[in-house]
């Protein structure tokens, strides 16, 4: 493995070169964050003098993998007159351009649009950005979003996106341009897996139980008075909600007891499309948040043919001695490019909390392997929640297909886009088994040609996982 490191497009430091030396370089790289590097130049470095703080862009290479591409942020000389050069990454681009005041209503992708060409027109080339791939989506179809302030472009694609929407803000070069995309998923999965006994070296899980709601009153837009304008009162579920203005999950009142929140949905004018946001905003609360901070030895760093670990990627983690066996999003690498060993990545995930049949989501990439057109995301939906209490509730597990911007809930339009024989495949695992056993179509639980599977509490011992995949040959 060979790591470069350029700053305004001269060599810095090469792996193989021991006249180009830097000194403990190190990178924090995380989902939805700027990410930084930090790294000490000696005085006798040749290009001591050409890293300018705030305007030198610095970029890190691992072989031809672009890791991290930013500008030098803070310099800090020591007694032998050695340089610590801190570096923030190019998502703090977005900090040196103001969104001024706006009243915006429209599609998510004319938002970051707009955002964007606000930005490019108040910063240099370099720190330009081209609008790319926007995959998360709005129910209402539409988005409202004002601002009185002058505010940060970063700030607002945090406070009016990220904070309400979700999703992931990636940079993506490609073709010498830098496209900003705004993903509701990640579809590349690492090729290579973290397992206990191979590359697994060390492993906490923390979980935190402080985002957790069991009873969610949502809240949408400001009421109007006669003349049109906001009033204090908001939008409420009452009216669509027999008279109640919160939904609840009994069975995580009796595992956490009530815990009341609100949230506010201030683009959301029709109290159904409140009432669903609620709902699904209340699936989310109830589930126990997990991460899972590990240290795991890279393969590709001992010569094997095999792509490394990158931050904003899926990957296979499996450990039976900690009952670990899901797929994780990598969260956030620490690297240290000089000692692999400390290199530390924190994956995301949420634990299933209760004794449950487990939603799951088996994703595809596009044949090219991100995502894009002709991405194919399988979803389980359930109709008593994702969870069993005690063996005590039953549930339909309900199949929806996406490919593309296209929605797919029936045999026959998944034929007509995948091929005559296409179809379903529902598998089990009960805890402790090492493997899935195929649930066969004859079965009288699957009905709907696969789209549909009906759960009783007896199908449920202790712990049963259940999936579903899409067979297309």
């Amino acid at each position: 493995m060979i790591y470069r490191v350029y700053c305004d497009g001269h060599l810095l430091y090469h792996t193989r070169m021991g006249s180009l030396m830097i000194h403990n370089p190190s990178l924090e790289l995380e989902v939805n964050k700027t990410g930084s590097f930090v790294f000490t130049v000696q005085q006798d470095h040749p290009y001591y003098d050409l890293i300018r703080k705030l305007k030198s862009i610095i970029t890190v290479y691992q072989d031809d993998f672009l890791l991290f591409r930013g500008r030098a942020l803070n310099d800090e000389e020591g007694w032998h007159n050695e340089r610590q050069i801190s570096c923030e990454g190019e998502l703090a681009f977005l900090l040196d351009s103001i969104q001024r005041p706006y009243d915006f209503t429209g599609s998510i992708t004319d938002f970051l649009s707009m955002l964007i060409t606000n930005h490019n027109a108040q910063v240099e080339a370099e720190k330009q950005f081209t609008l790319g791939k926007v995959t998360v989506t709005d129910p209402n179809d539409y988005i409202v979003r004002s601002d009185i302030d002058h505010t940060t472009t970063w700030d607002v694609i945090q406070k009016k996106l990220l904070d309400l929407l979700g999703g992931y803000i990636i940079v993506r070069h490609q073709d010498g341009k830098r496209y900003l995309d705004y993903l509701s998923s990640i579809n590349v999965l690492s090729p290579q897996k973290i397992i206990f006994g191979q590359n697994l070296l060390d492993l906490k899980r923390i979980r935190k139980g402080e985002d957790i709601a069991t009873v969610v009153i949502p809240l949408g837009a400001k009421l109007k008075d006669a003349e049109g304008k906001d009033t204090d009162k908001r939008l409420t579920i009452e009216s669509v909600n027999g008279g109640v203005d919160a939904v609840q999950d009994v069975d995580a009142i009796a595992q956490y007891g009530r815990i009341v929140k609100t949230v506010i949905f201030d683009d959301v004018t029709d109290a159904g499309n409140l009432l669903t946001k609620g709902k699904a905003h209340l699936a989310d609360s109830v589930k126990l948040p997990e991460t899972v901070e590990l240290t795991a030895a890279d393969l590709a760093a001992t010569g094997q043919d095999i792509a490394s670990f990158h931050v904003a990627t899926m990957v296979d983690a499996i450990s039976d001695p900690h009952g670990l066996k899901q797929r994780f999003l990598i969260s956030k690498l620490s690297l240290k490019l000089f000692e692999p060993g400390s290199n530390k990545m924190t994956l995301g995930g949420v634990l299933d909390t209760f004794t449950s049949a487990a939603n799951k989501i088996t994703t595809s990439g596009g044949r090219d392997g991100r995502d894009g057109q002709d991405a194919v995301t399988l979803r389980i939906d359930s109709s008593r929640g994702t969870v069993f209490k005690n063996s005590e509730v039953s549930t339909v597990l309900n199949v929806v297909i996406f490919k593309g911007g296209k929605t797919i809930t029936d045999a026959v339009a998944m034929r007509t886009e995948f091929g005559s024989n296409a179809h379903l495949e529902w598998q089990w695992q009960r805890m402790g088994e090492a493997t899935f056993g195929t649930i066969l179509t004859t079965d009288s639980r699957i009905t709907e040609e696969g789209f549909a599977l009906s759960l009783t509490p007896s199908d449920v011992d202790t712990k049963v996982v259940f999936k579903c995949q899409l067979v297309t040959e």
